[in-house]
């Protein structure tokens, strides 16, 4: 990846880092202490800006999200989120 590959002198320049997509594998989150930016997950769709949630990486995965302000979410009957 982009940012496993780079310089820290390169990737400190940058203060806050939004990675969307996919789960940040394990390899890419160890790379991430070698830089002073801060990185975080977003949950919701990259293709349409509507993400909901984010939360500083590195983490595991059982770290929870922390919902954007004026977002609200729950389950339906179904255990689906809405």
């Amino acid at each position: 990846t982009i940012i496993s590959s780079a310089q820290p002198e390169e990737m400190n320049r940058i203060r806050i880092c939004l990675i969307g997509g996919a789960q940040p594998d394990a390899q890419l989150q160890k790379s991430l202490g070698n830089f002073s930016t801060s990185f975080y997950e977003s949950f919701g769709m990259t293709e349409t800006l509507s993400h909901i949630a984010l939360r500083k990486l590195p983490c595991d995965e059982s770290t929870p999200f922390t919902v954007l302000p004026g977002v609200r979410v729950e389950k339906d009957e179904r255990g689906c989120l809405i």
